[in-house]
């Protein structure tokens, strides 16, 4: 059975190495608040609460490919939920996980809607990268309000 937990400061470098095997390059800061989920202190999954410009966003979430759906993502987003409390939070997922994030909350929204700086970054992701993301917003108290699904 796997844990889902908020990570201490001291567990970066722990983070940023499983980012790199799977292939993330996550620019980690230290005011990066970071969620994981391990068995037996290896770990199958993570993702960072960054606060830019005033807001939260979700960015980095990664879980290993052997271990995905099985409810592993879903525990992480539900952690990051309760850790956002009061406050909205932002993430820029690939479009075909808007379900996946829509299942604690998230709800697609119109990039002109969106902080200035992340549509920055959907236009640098979309047109230079050329990923197919769209921009999402998880509202304070939309999980409890959210229909269960299975995990991705």
């Amino acid at each position: 059975m796997f844990r889902v937990r908020e990570a201490q400061p001291d567990e970066m470098p722990r983070v940023e190495h499983f980012h790199k095997e799977v292939g993330y390059s996550s620019g980690l800061k230290p005011s990066d608040r970071l969620v994981v989920a391990e068995v037996d202190n290896a770990l199958l999954g993570a993702h960072r609460l960054c606060t830019e410009l005033g807001v939260f966003v979700l960015r980095g979430m990664r879980v290993r490919r052997e271990v995905q759906r099985q409810g592993i993502g879903t525990a992480m987003l539900d952690l990051a939920q309760k850790l956002v409390a009061h406050q909205p939070c932002y993430c820029i997922p690939y479009r075909h996980l808007s379900c996946f994030y829509g299942q604690v909350g998230f709800k697609e929204m119109a990039p002109d809607q969106a902080p200035a700086f992340l549509r920055q970054r959907f236009e640098l992701y979309r047109c230079s990268l050329q990923l197919d993301v769209i921009i999402m917003r998880m509202d304070h108290g939309s999980l409890a309000s959210a229909p269960e699904s299975g995990a991705r």
